[in-house]
Formats: structure tokens, C-alpha cells, sequence
């Protein structure tokens, strides 16, 4: 989207497409190294907290735009004055989203949970989630959407909670279907993304979700039993709670 957004000031020529190239690759390393430092740093207590406070800055100063300024003034080489507006403009919203993933994983791994010991399905998924990303722009909201109108997509239920909140799927559910329904009372159409399929396949079968005071003795004893006897041992007791 930002490379097709400043066609128009720059021109397609090789040297532009290969600073965009460059830029996203210099970014996507910085976060990397972001990550990987920042939890050595600050451990997991308080590395999460710096992160979301980022990501809130970044949400703030959406939506990207890149205007009539950003012509490059004679003087001044074209990739290098593109380098710098790019990182004036997208560069701190790439760079969280290139650290991100990485965290997710390791904050997974410090939760205890027994999955944590081998959190590399995440990254498998982030993979998924990608190339989908990567094949669904152009074949899906490319045709018939603008660039003003890709750039002014409002997002919904993002930054509702403090990491040290508890939240769940019973809380999430009706925070979703009033989104839902304001977006729809307002004439537009709704597009469910991220989340697990736990989330999303709540919304979309309408599942009855039990309020139900959270029982933290038991789940110890679940936790154990998937640690000592692997996940797979819990499986026949969920089927019995379902009636399945």
C-alpha cells in the first residue's frame, strides 16, 4: 500500500521499489533486534508494558499518510529523502508489527502454559496469517477500493484492555457483536480478522458462552496434568464436560 501510495510523487522506477525493499528490510531487523534486546533488558514483568504503550503511540498517529511534501527536493537523492519520509511515516507502526510476533511467542513461553515449551506454532501461524494477508490484498480489497479508503479503515476493539487485565471470550463476545452492530446501523460491512478461531468461530456460529466465576484451583489441576501426562490426556474429560 505505501509503495503504490507514493507512485504518483516518485515514479515506478527500480530505484524506488528498491528503497521500499530496503526500508522494510531494515525495519523488519531493527524489530527483531527490538525484541530480542528489550526482553534481555527488561524482562518479562515489564517488557509487555513499554510494548503496548508503543503499540498505543502507533495507533494514535494513524491513519499513514504520505503527502505533496514528500516530493524530494533537488538537491537531495531521491532514495535516500524516500528512505527518510518512509521512516517519518510507517516506520514506527512496521517496526512494532515486525517485533510483535516474536514477543507473542516468548510471552507465551513465560505463561506456563504447557504449549509455552514449544511456542513455534505461533510463528507457523504468523506465517499463515502472511501469506493470506499477502494474496487477499490485491485479490480482494485492491480492485475495489482506493487508497484514501484502504488508509481510512476504522479498526475496532483494539487497546480495550491493560496486559494485566483478565479477559476472555465471554468478554469478548459482546464487545464484538455491539461493534458489529454499529458498524452495520452505520451502512457499512464488517470484516472479522485476527484472533484465534476460538474467537472468530464465536462470533460466526453465535456460540452461548457460560458466565461462570473462573475456578483457579482447578485449572492448577488441569495444568499439572497437562504438564505431567501431556495435553492429549485431557481430552476425554472435556468430552465428558460437553457430552460429546
Amino acid at each position: 500500500m505505501v509503495g503504490k501510495a507514493i507512485l504518483p510523487l516518485y515514479g515506478g522506477t527500480p530505484a524506488i521499489w528498491n528503497s521500499c525493499m530496503l526500508f522494510f528490510q531494515i525495519i523488519l531487523l531493527a524489530g527483531y533486534a527490538y525484541a530480542h534486546f528489550s526482553l534481555e533488558k527488561l524482562q518479562l514483568k515489564r517488557q509487555p508494558l513499554i510494548h503496548m504503550a508503543l503499540l498505543l503511540t502507533a495507533f494514535i498517529l494513524l491513519p499513514i499518510t504520505i503527502g505533496i511534501e514528500s516530493v524530494p527536493p533537488p538537491e537531495i537523492s531521491p532514495p535516500l529523502f524516500l528512505l527518510y519520509k518512509l521512516l517519518i511515516a510507517v516506520g514506527l507502526p512496521f517496526f512494532l508489527v515486525s517485533s510483535t510476533g516474536p514477543l507473542l511467542q516468548r510471552w507465551f513461553m513465560g505463561t506456563g502454559h504447557p504449549s509455552g515449551k514449544d511456542p513455534y506454532f505461533l510463528y507457523a501461524a504468523s506465517n499463515i496469517g502472511s501469506l493470506v494477508a499477502l494474496l487477499g490484498y490485491p485479490l480482494l480489497f485492491e480492485p475495489g477500493m482506493s487508497l484514501d479508503e484502504q488508509s481510512s479503515i476504522t479498526h475496532h476493539l483494539i487497546d480495550i484492555v491493560d496486559p494485566d487485565e483478565t479477559f476472555n471470550l465471554a468478554l469478548y463476545q459482546p464487545l464484538a457483536y455491539e461493534a458489529i452492530e454499529d458498524i452495520l446501523q452505520r451502512g457499512k460491512l464488517p470484516l472479522l480478522v485476527g484472533g484465534s478461531g476460538l474467537y472468530v468461530w464465536s462470533i460466526l456460529e453465535g456460540w452461548c458462552i457460560p458466565r461462570v466465576p473462573p475456578d483457579s484451583s482447578f485449572r492448577r489441576q488441569m495444568e499439572e496434568r497437562a504438564a505431567r501426562e501431556g495435553v492429549n490426556s485431557l481430552y476425554p474429560s472435556c468430552l465428558r464436560a460437553f457430552n460429546i
